[in-house]
């Protein structure tokens, strides 16, 4: 009864696609262009719940894979959902990917459990849909944007890029893949200097670094004036993913 509730929950939070799990196929082919919500069985019993959308695709395409990570705040189910529809899906969209949004399970998007839950998530996508692994990236806003630093340092074999938006990374660890940083003047919440200094030591290794500085940017919680900004990194994206992967 716990599980039927969750899966009625998942349903009903933002108004997606018709079914939880109905907007999932085994093989290689997607489901109809849309915005869905599922969860996901993990190690030990968990449920990962999530919202994916789906470009609209010819027959036989792969697609670009981004695995949009969602902010802080109070655990709420469907803040994955929510962060999609706000923000990633409006600013990705001329891309033609499958955009992943999970719900942290975590503390943050660095807890080890986050961590695995997320990486759970990529192999379920890789098994179940024609996602073509030359074109991924992870991108998020504030504590999501934590997350897509601490997963471009920990698991640089997953992802092309890392987009962050609105946020830094939580330790000084090397980054390996390109990185995209946008950053607002007016932001009250995040202290951008780890974000530059990352920034900067990317560069110093002969790595691809970006660092946007929104002039008169929006405030922090302002995050869906952030779509423009934001959707400006696809022609960076596009770029880095047409590009030989480094070795």
């Amino acid at each position: 009864m716990k599980l039927l509730g969750t899966l009625v929950l998942s349903l009903l939070f933002a108004g997606l696609c018709p079914t939880a799990t109905g907007g999932e196929t085994s093989g290689s082919h997607l489901p109809a262009p849309g915005i869905y919500g599922s969860q996901l069985p993990l190690e030990g019993g968990e449920m990962l719940t999530y919202a994916f959308s789906v470009p609209a695709v010819d027959a036989g395409q792969r697609v670009p894979l981004i695995l949009a990570l969602h902010y802080g705040g109070s655990p709420t189910l469907g803040k994955g959902a929510t962060y999609l529809k706000i923000l990633a899906e409006p600013a990705f969209s001329d891309l033609g990917a499958l955009i992943l949004a999970p719900d942290c399970p975590g503390q943050d998007w660095t807890d080890p459990r986050s961590g695995a839950a997320v990486l759970a998530l990529l192999d379920h996508a890789m098994r179940t849909w024609p996602v073509d692994s030359e074109r991924t990236a992870v991108t998020g806003f504030s504590m999501g944007a934590m997350g897509a630093w601490h997963l471009a340092q920990e698991h640089p074999e997953r992802f092309r890029a890392a987009i962050s938006v609105a946020g830094a990374p939580e330790q000084e660890k090397p980054v390996t893949i390109p990185v995209y940083a946008i950053l607002s003047d007016h932001d009250e919440i995040i202290n951008g200097g780890p974000a530059r200094r990352a920034v900067k030591a990317m560069r110093r290794e002969g790595v691809e670094a970006k660092l946007v500085l929104l002039a008169d940017g929006p405030t922090h919680y302002r995050f869906a004036d952030f779509v423009l900004s934001l959707r400006r990194s696809t022609k960076w994206l596009q770029k880095v993913w047409s590009e030989p992967k480094a070795p």
